[in-house]
């Protein structure tokens, strides 16, 4: 794993080198502890610094200065941005192997991880343009780095834990031998890139010392270490957790990313290593476990097969985003090595294979010139989303006649006691109305597009047409059917159901179990996060068919999780826009809901201080329990289901689901527990659940025995035992209804008293608790999280969550104005900086003006903004999805289209639906 921080100015990474402190201020190690550092890079050799970091010569490096104190950048000092601590930490089964080892194989395993970070950060020097030179420092290139690494071999429960800081100074010597800083937006990108390099350095070495490694996730680990050897040892995480396998956490990258919540206590006082490898080597032999057995143990190799070939490896880093950047292959090819022992070297030569593959396209953006890649395939099918839309623009066999669909608004009108709205009835004409076999439906959050959808149903049967439904998950076609009586599952269930299957046994072929028709409308629900891959499945057997597609969805709420946004392109190109929100009861929160929809995060955040409905806390402990307060204060008055407990990712969400559970049992309203074997989708076990009466639980997935689907909250009404075994009685949110749950037939639960963004959109309930400030905070999620509620909805956020989001955002351009404006009356050069990162900005305007600065460097009229404008930055930047949609193919051929003229578009047209219908007829004869 790797995890990139900022250390601020030069006097706050003085401040860690000499006296780490945490969040609240406590003592807590220092970087030179468990051994001096070493200096490494090009940029320390070319200023003599050669073998240990010195505290004086750090201090030097920190303030921008050589070591005889020569000012080497602009702005040195102790205000001089110092630079980032990159930490690469090895795999919980390396750590414990290393600690277990004899004093020989611990310096193997040692070395081995020192040469893993080491080949990590030469990578960033050749391969990195990290540098700045020119007017603004907008020019960039390759540069020798001054680094210091500190390895650590311990955790603060005193835990084997080797990991390794290393401190990039903010110094990079350029090419002519001057010095500049250094483009910290480029750091972070490359974050999970570097990190699969570390450690399939570290995989490859580990081999070579005679261990066997094995693929866990993303990572790898030891074969022969057992995993409760390695839990045991893992007393960090048993904190945030409190039972180590209660959510079923599925690799040890995921409980590092846990471990490294800001929940952290003071470091205990170093004890001497000989005498804490021996206390290790003692707990582990009382466990009968000793690191020899791991080059004993006979371990069935599993056969992985070679190297994926060029066009997989290029499938797979396309996998979540339709255009990328070379860092998403070196992070594809990175973790396919690390389970197949191969080093940089080779890595850099499988890139390179897929960098030539002629499957590979080379992409410009037209406006801002920026570079990115995908496959040939993706860019076919994306486009052909849009010809097939075209191309059946003029189809009017599913137009419902004007009098049919007058007699259904005045049928809704009559059955549910109101009319629709002008926009609502607007979107149904639309639908049924005009021509065109692809329809598209914008609607805000709240705004009610499943009640029109109502409306449509009722005139596309009274036009003798059959309505089908769709969408991503399981609870969210629930939720159209429900709300439309549109008869709906999911898209996986639709298209299993429409194309052929095989009998894996006798290799029998069946034919698809359902066929749409020419006279069929699908409805596909939350449109804009279904992926292009799996919409241009769905438009192949729409356009085989004839059938009619209406799409519904909010481009500005979350996207796709897999590569997509093609929606954005349809509706922009025809489409019914609702807009009026009927969710939120009072004015303002509609006023507010909008503001964040329109990314005017200032306006909305100030609605909601105005109301006290915000909290900013010092760290994410302080944070967590304060969510979890105003949880337990709203569920009193409007219940459980009513109340709505969110955060950005799974970390926060096993965080605040412990935490909550952990104040439901002090409160002693939790009765009645068992304990329970759970699963993942897949049906692998997935460690042991805690279930009592009480109990707050999510469903995993769709089970048509028991009607819940994948993301239901239910609450645990009763437990007992009857003749056929354990029973769990559960009160479903969704319907209300009652379900009895047999763990031994369904067993895909989690605790659910917390979900994260993704599994809330869509959802209603009365108030809102959401964990905000995270790296996941955006325009969308905030915009998904603020308007899930009728009533209220609350903001929690920390103030390091906050610095670590500026971190990786631009400043605005009224920022920029402003230090540029600033600068030049105050005759001072502006560091370049400050044209990159919103917080170097925004710490140098601080520092220069005048006044208390607010949202875009502006004096603040509201000091309550003044501690919020990182947050509110976050919750302004969009992270919509781009598509090849959005680039042009540099290589010839492709791009041609964009210069045919209509009869040779027309023809270009039929010939993608002809390739359409002979994909599938050529899918159907091989199976």
């Amino acid at each position: 794993m790797l995890s990139i921080s900022s250390r601020g100015s030069a006097g706050e990474a003085v401040n860690y080198y000499t006296h780490m402190r945490d969040e609240r201020g406590r003592a807590d190690e220092y970087y030179a502890s468990e051994g001096g550092g070493q200096w490494f890079g090009a940029g320390a050799a070319a200023l003599g610094l050669i073998g240990e970091v010195k505290a004086d010569m750090f201090v030097m490096a920190a303030e921008g200065r050589s070591p005889s104190g020569q000012d080497l950048v602009q702005g040195a000092g102790s205000a001089h941005r110092a630079g980032w601590d990159a930490t690469f930490s090895a795999p919980k089964s390396v750590s414990v192997l290393w600690g277990l080892a004899d004093v020989t194989r611990r310096m193997e395993i040692q070395r081995t991880h020192d040469h893993a970070v080491e080949s990590a950060l030469s990578h960033i020097e050749q391969e990195f343009s990290l540098a700045r030179r020119g007017k603004g420092g907008r020019e960039y290139e390759s540069a020798k780095l001054l680094i210091g690494l500190f390895r650590h071999g311990t955790s603060r429960e005193q835990d084997p834990q080797l990991h390794t800081h290393a401190f990039l100074h903010n110094l990079a010597m350029r090419q002519d031998g001057t010095w500049g800083g250094i483009d910290p937006l480029e750091l972070y990108r490359w974050k999970m890139a570097l990190g699969a390099i570390y450690r399939a350095e570290l995989a490859a070495g580990m081999a070579e010392l005679g261990y066997q490694v094995a693929a866990d996730g993303d990572s790898f680990k030891v074969c022969g270490v057992p995993d409760d050897v390695c839990r045991y040892f893992s007393k960090r995480r048993e904190q945030i957790e409190a039972a180590l396998s209660e959510v079923g956490m599925e690799g040890s990258a995921k409980a590092s990313e846990l471990a490294a919540l800001s929940t952290r206590v003071s470091k205990a006082k170093d004890l001497d290593a000989e005498l804490l490898h021996a206390r290790w080597q003692e707990e582990a032999s009382e466990m009968g476990f000793s690191a020899d057995q791991t080059l004993t143990a006979k371990v069935e190799p599993k056969d992985i097969g070679p190297m994926p070939n060029p066009e997989e490896l290029l499938t797979k880093a396309t996998a979540l985003d339709a255009v990328i950047e070379s860092r998403h292959i070196w992070r594809t090819v990175a973790v396919a090595a690390q389970h197949r022992g191969l080093q940089l070297d080779t890595i850099r030569e499988h890139v390179d294979l897929v960098m030539r593959s002629s499957e590979i396209l080379r992409m410009v953006h037209p406006e801002t010139g920026a570079v990115r890649y995908t496959s040939r395939a993706l860019y076919r099918q994306e486009r052909k989303i849009i010809t097939a839309a075209e191309a059946r623009s003029a189809e009017t066999h599913h137009v419902v006649p004007s009098a049919l669909v007058d007699s259904a608004l005045d049928r809704f009108a009559a059955e549910k006691g109101f009319a629709l709205s002008t926009e609502q009835q607007a979107a149904v004409r639309y639908a049924t109305q005009s021509d065109g076999a692809f329809r598209v439906i914008v609607g805000d959050a709240g705004a009610g597009k499943s009640t029109a959808m109502l409306a449509a149903r009722m005139a596309w049967e009274s036009n003798s047409q059959r309505v089908l439904g769709c969408a991503i998950s399981g609870k969210a076609a629930a939720g159209l059917q429900e709300g439309s009586g549109i008869k709906s599952r999911t898209i996986a269930g639709l298209l299993i159901a429409l194309e052929p299957s095989v009998n894996e046994d006798t290799d029998e072929v069946h034919p698809p179990r359902e066929v749409l028709s020419s006279t069929d409308v699908l409805v596909i629900d939350e449109a804009g996060m279904v992926d292009s891959r799996t919409m241009h499945r769905i438009m192949q057997h729409a356009a085989i068919a004839g059938c009619r597609v209406v799409m519904v969805g909010d481009h500005k709420q979350l996207q796709a999780v897999s590569a997509g946004g093609v929606f954005r392109h349809l509706a922009e190109r025809d489409s019914a826009r609702i807009s009026e929100i009927r969710r939120q009861k009072a004015e303002w929160a509609k006023v507010a809901v909008e503001e964040f929809s329109r990314g005017e995060a200032a306006a909305a955040i100030t609605k909601f201080l105005d109301r006290d409905l915000v909290y900013v806390e010092d760290d994410q402990r302080a944070a967590i329990d304060r969510t979890v307060d105003r949880w337990v204060h709203h569920s009193a008055v409007v219940g459980e289901s009513e109340t709505l407990l969110m955060a950005s990712t799974n970390v926060e969400v096993q965080a605040l689901n412990q935490a909550a559970r952990a104040r439901m049992s002090a409160e002693h309203k939790l009765t009645n527990e068992v304990v329970i074997q759970v699963r993942d989708r897949e049906g692998r076990p997935a460690g042991r659940l805690q279930v009592a009466e009480g109990d707050r639980l999510l469903a995993k997935k769709n089970d048509r025995a028991t009607g819940l689907k994948n993301g239901d909250l239910v609450t645990v009404d009763r437990i007992n035992y009857t003749q056929e075994g354990l029973r769990i009685l559960v009160r479903l949110d969704r319907t209300g209804e009652r379900v009895a749950i047999d763990p031994a037939e369904y067993s895909q639960l989690r605790h659910g008293y917390a979900v994260t963004t993704y599994a809330a959109q869509g959802a209603t309930v009365d108030r809102v608790v959401a964990l905000a400030g995270g790296s996941m905070t955006s325009r969308e999620s905030i915009y998904v999280q603020m308007s899930r509620m009728r009533q209220t909805a609350e903001i929690i956020a920390t103030r390091q969550q906050l610095r670590d989001a500026a971190e990786q955002l631009p400043p605005t351009e009224k920022m920029r104005g402003l230090a540029q404006t600033i600068a030049a009356e105050q005759f001072v050069e502006l560091p370049p900086e400050c044209d990159d990162s919103f917080a170097a900005c925004r710490a140098w305007l601080d520092q220069h003006a005048c006044n208390v600065l607010g949202i875009d460097g502006r004096p603040a009229s509201d000091p309550r903004l003044a501690e919020m404008r990182d947050l509110v930055s976050a919750m302004s930047a969009s992270r919509q999805k781009e598509t090849t949609l959005d680039y042009v193919v540099e290589q010839s051929g492709l791009e041609e289209a964009q210069a045919m003229s209509g009869s040779e578009q027309q023809d270009m047209v039929a010939q993608a639906m002809q390739e359409q219908e002979d994909e599938i007829v050529m899918t159907m004869e091989d199976w």
